[in-house]
């Protein structure tokens, strides 16, 4: 039971308490410290993490709707900090009442299909400087694991998820669900206090302290047993180097599906002559077919990112469909061409043609880079 702290006949009243993995909200009125029925009911309008950034509420309605003393309304809150929950009520006989809310919680339960573990006390707070962003809504967790389910077909689920890997686990949201269908998938993780978590609370999960960006994925696809299933909520701040570190592994990645910000979403999927086709546009083409899944809000976050997201899928492409040119020669090659943008290739590649002393072809001296495609 919490105390109220706000306002008394028709009104708000609002609630904040430390909690963990609740299932449901129990409405119980009471006053002077004795329960009594409130006239009208009262209505639960949201649930907001503490400091006002929207936490969880119930999908497709405005509130939780009418609730009467004693009735539960199921919600699905993984969060272990602090919440609020906003409660608006009607007492005509305006009397000096007060609401309370007992919450339902199950503590034990860290192996659950969805959410993610509590926190304990700011051990596991995002670092801004690692770019996290823990996502926390259940809803989009469920969207991603089941999207990449589909798109890594039912082999993957056949073999346990030996060759499942995902990038930058966090604290397990997508990584839970994740596992009860790929029970031999493997995790990469560089935040040292994920690891420990992750360690603790998946045993069965295999987590490599890596920092991903440094990982040679041609060898581990080896001793995994073959091209890799590829699945994560990638950190913002190094998201385009994290793709591109991908490209220089041709062969090695079947399937891989991501979230990233929109903005970078857009540039993956943009096409030649657009403002937003560029290095990182054309080299993923070159080896891979991009597809923008579908787009998260940033209230499915936190903390709560200034953009909206997107998950995209890359369905790479054989070997032996791919450039024979080194990966690391074609980047050099488009890194060069798209640093001049608006200029002719004839001018923008003139440093390499020279040091290769090699020319174009007639057909592309006359075009910048944004109007090649891949």
């Amino acid at each position: 039971h919490l105390p109220p702290v706000g306002g008394r006949g028709c009104g708000s009243f609002g609630y904040s308490v430390w909690c963990e993995r609740v299932r449901s909200i129990v409405a119980v009125a009471t006053l002077s410290g004795r329960p009594r029925q409130l006239h009208g009911g009262c209505s639960l309008k949201q649930v907001r993490l503490f400091q006002g950034k929207p936490a969880a509420q119930l999908p497709g309605m405005a509130d939780a709707g009418q609730i009467g003393m004693g009735m539960s309304v199921p919600l699905s809150l993984f969060l272990g900090r602090r919440v609020s929950a906003s409660w608006c009520r009607c007492d005509r006989r305006r009397c000096c009442a007060s609401s309370s809310l007992r919450l339902a919680s199950s503590s034990n339960d860290t192996g659950s299909r969805h959410g993610v573990p509590k926190l304990p006390g700011g051990q596991l707070r995002p670092k801004q400087s690692m770019g996290q962003s823990y996502l926390t809504d259940p809803n989009y967790i469920t969207k991603i694991a089941d999207t990449f389910a589909a798109g890594a077909g039912p082999y993957a689920e056949s073999t346990g998820g030996r060759r499942v890997l995902e990038l930058g686990p966090g604290l397990g949201a997508i990584t839970r669900p994740l596992l009860h269908r790929f029970p031999h998938m493997t995790a990469i993780e560089l935040d040292d206090r994920a690891v420990a978590l992750l360690r603790q609370d998946l045993p069965l999960l295999s987590v490599l302290h890596r920092d991903m960006t440094k990982v040679d994925y041609g060898q581990l696809a080896q001793q995994l047993g073959g091209p890799l299933l590829v699945v994560g909520n990638l950190p913002y701040s190094i998201v385009t180097d994290i793709l591109l570190t991908l490209v220089g592994f041709p062969g090695a990645i079947n399937y891989a599906q991501f979230m990233v910000q929109k903005e970078v979403a857009d540039r993956i999927v943009a096409t030649p002559g657009s403002r937003t086709y560029g290095v990182l546009s054309a080299a993923l083409q070159l080896c891979a077919k991009p597809t923008v899944c579908f787009k998260v809000p940033a209230t499915a976050f936190y903390p709560r990112p200034k953009v909206t997201s997107a998950v995209v899928e890359l369905r790479f492409r054989e070997k032996g469909e791919l450039p024979a040119t080194e990966p690391a020669k074609v980047l050099e090659v488009l890194r060069t061409a798209f640093s001049q943008r608006r200029k002719k290739l004839r001018h923008s590649l003139q440093p390499l043609l020279n040091q290769q002393r090699r020319g174009l072809p007639g057909d592309m001296e006359g075009l910048r880079a944004e109007q090649v495609s891949p």
